[in-house]
């Protein structure tokens, strides 16, 4: 009944909404977009001497094709807590690159669904192939407030939209209607399983926002947490394994500005 409420919230929230131009492309508007030869940019992230994990990016490409900073601090996060994914069902939102993700895979999640817009999935089980992730790992399309579109026939009914952990990074940008959206999606899944919880790395880009408006708005409640980067190592592992020209100290000044919530949906 909780979950009916919550969809029902989001679509009066649809039919009140005002089209706009907010800079973003349709899922259409994707699909017409003319070919462009895509040119990627190989990483390869050593955690350890035993759990390494390849990325491709675009780095000029959009959203979906890049690795934001906030991907990156927490999956440390993740690597340094691997307990909280060990035989847990976890499910990425706009995972991208899918660096959470596949580290989720690769800690012994029992299953790892990564999730993205239609026109990315192709790339996301390339990355999982690559990975050798295919064991229990698997890439769906979905769009942020459609979440009934995760269906799965050979599942059972209450079982279709349960996980018990939720990644969602870098993930809320200038448009308003989508943070709406993503916390809706958050929310449903959330109710959809009793101990659920969702880690969501905010990345605070302006003054003038905030993410604690929305989460109210949905009912969210979550603390933020506090963990250190291990710069040191990290500086070394990359740098020694993987010499590039990026400039790791200045991605690592970007922690500040980076906030991890740990979100649990309450069910009144």
């Amino acid at each position: 009944k909780t979950c009916k409420n919550v969809v029902k919230m989001m679509k009066s929230i649809q039919r009140k909404r005002k089209h706009s131009d907010t800079g973003f492309l349709s899922e259409k508007e994707e699909e017409e977009k003319p070919h462009v030869e895509e040119v990627y940019f190989d990483k390869t992230f050593y955690f350890s001497p035993f759990l390494t994990i390849r990325l491709s990016e675009i780095p000029d490409a959009d959203y979906a094709h890049r690795l934001w900073n906030a991907a990156v601090f927490l999956s440390f996060y993740l690597w340094q807590h691997h307990t909280l994914v060990k035989d847990k069902r976890v499910i990425e939102l706009g995972s991208g690159v899918s660096l959470p993700g596949l580290l989720c895979s690769k800690l012994g999640a029992k299953s790892v669904l990564l999730t993205d817009l239609p026109h990315v999935i192709p790339k996301i089980s390339r990355i999982i192939h690559v990975n050798q992730c295919a064991l229990n790992t698997q890439a769906t399309a979905l769009s942020y407030g459609d979440i009934l579109s995760l269906k799965d026939d050979d599942e059972e009914e209450e079982d279709q939209h349960a996980f018990d952990v939720i990644l969602a990074s870098d993930l809320f940008y200038d448009n308003d209607h989508d943070w709406d959206d993503i916390l809706f999606t958050i929310r449903y899944l959330l109710l959809s399983s009793p101990h659920a919880e969702c880690f969501l790395m905010y990345h605070q880009r302006s003054n003038r926002t905030s993410l604690q408006p929305f989460m109210a708005k949905w009912n969210l409640h979550g603390e933020q947490v506090h963990f250190d980067m291990p710069y040191e190592t990290f500086l070394q592992i990359q740098q020694k394994k993987h010499p590039s020209p990026f400039d790791y100290r200045q991605f690592l000044k970007s922690f500040h500005s980076h906030h991890l919530y740990r979100l649990t949906s309450s069910r009144i």
